[in-house]
């Protein structure tokens, strides 16, 4: 920012209140945002600004917004652009698999019978496969 300053004449007016207003409009946003927004202002590169004068806070708020979008934009593009590892490879045999399966019936059974209603109880139901075992 004081880069900034020093570039443009100083505006007439309250110079504690003119930093408070850039310090609002750019609270919250990343340092490299802020700086990029500042060089577009000092090459000339924002569009529709005077240059013989500061930027308003406000339009220096926009330009730093655009900067993050850009910046966002571009770092997604190489996040797209990185190769990508394959899915691993799992190797299902038939023993894993019935492995899988016995354990998926019994925390069915137990669940079951943690679950059972009052009336169920009541009625011996049972889930199948408890061989007449009430739960």
């Amino acid at each position: 920012m004081k880069v900034l300053f020093s570039t443009f004449p100083p505006q007439p007016g309250d110079l504690a209140a003119q930093i408070e207003a850039y310090g609002i409009a750019l609270e919250g946003h990343d340092p490299r945002d802020i700086e990029a927004a500042v060089r577009r202002f000092i090459r000339g590169e924002v569009e529709g600004h005077n240059q013989s004068f500061p930027p308003t806070a406000a339009k220096l708020g926009g330009v730093v917004r655009k900067c993050m979008a850009d910046r966002l934009d571009s770092e997604q593009r190489d996040r797209l652009s990185r190769p990508q590892l394959p899915p691993p490879l799992v190797e299902k045999s038939a023993e894993s698999q019935a492995r899988v399966l016995q354990k998926t019936q019994q925390a069915i059974k137990d669940l079951s019978k943690k679950m059972l209603t009052e009336d169920a109880r009541k009625h011996h139901y049972w889930t199948a496969g408890d061989e007449g075992e009430a739960a």
